[in-house]
């Protein structure tokens, strides 16, 4: 059994040098599983039921300023906050996650020539997990507590070049440096490339390497309720 309710709020002000979006989004989510009447035993019996509530809060803003319009120089700035809050039931399994995000990034874009763009920015992430797993083992006891909370801030600056030739070749060449409060600073290079020799023909090749920090239970969580 599902029930959702979704809702939104957005404005945007759009003027020849500056365009900014507002928006507000909040989601409730209940979902209820598993067999029949399994939360209503008098007996205390237990039946396998499955109970999924979780509430998300998100804001977002962006704004862009145009310098030039002429070379397309202009500069953006967007921000991003979210409380995402979930609580799971799996037969005698529970577990409760909560994740704060922040996010924010200012970006310089211009076209030196309609062939040559340039991109360059700063931006900085910070996550918040609060993670909780009770669960019944029959050697440990009643139930077991595991994880905490944990937090982690990144940093870091990029730079993107766009090479234009028509609609024949493109080619995009970047790198990032980013500084983590967990794991310390790492480069992120990549390169995308695009070449189509006719219109029915399109060839496209990228390359690089990318860094993420995983929650693997909160990723995963389908797998409480099965019996690995």
């Amino acid at each position: 059994k599902l029930k959702q309710i979704n809702g939104m709020w957005r404005m945007a002000y759009v003027s020849p040098k500056w365009i900014s979006q507002l928006s507000v989004k909040a989601l409730r989510d209940e979902r209820t599983s598993g067999m029949s009447s399994h939360d209503k035993r008098p007996d205390g019996l237990a039946r396998y039921g499955i109970n999924v509530r979780t509430n998300r809060l998100e804001l977002q803003w962006k704004n862009g300023f145009i310098l030039d319009a002429d070379h397309n120089t202009s500069i953006a700035l967007m921000t991003n906050g979210s409380v995402h809050d979930a609580e799971y039931q799996f037969g005698k399994t529970f577990f409760d996650v909560n994740q704060k995000n922040g996010y924010a990034q200012l970006m310089f874009e211009t076209d030196f020539t309609p062939e040559h763009n340039l991109s360059i920015g700063a931006s900085v992430n910070y996550d918040h997990y609060s993670q909780d797993l009770d669960f019944y083992h029959p050697f440990i006891g009643d139930k077991a507590n595991l994880f905490g909370a944990d937090e982690e801030t990144t940093s870091g600056f990029y730079a993107q070049y766009t090479y234009k030739l028509g609609e024949m070749l493109t080619v995009m060449p970047g790198v990032r440096w980013d500084y983590s409060s967990e794991y310390g600073s790492f480069v992120t290079p990549r390169l995308h490339v695009k070449y189509s020799p006719s219109e029915h023909v399109t060839l496209r090749a990228s390359a690089g390497k990318g860094y993420r920090s995983p929650h693997a239970l909160a990723e995963n969580v389908s797998l409480l309720a099965s019996g690995k």
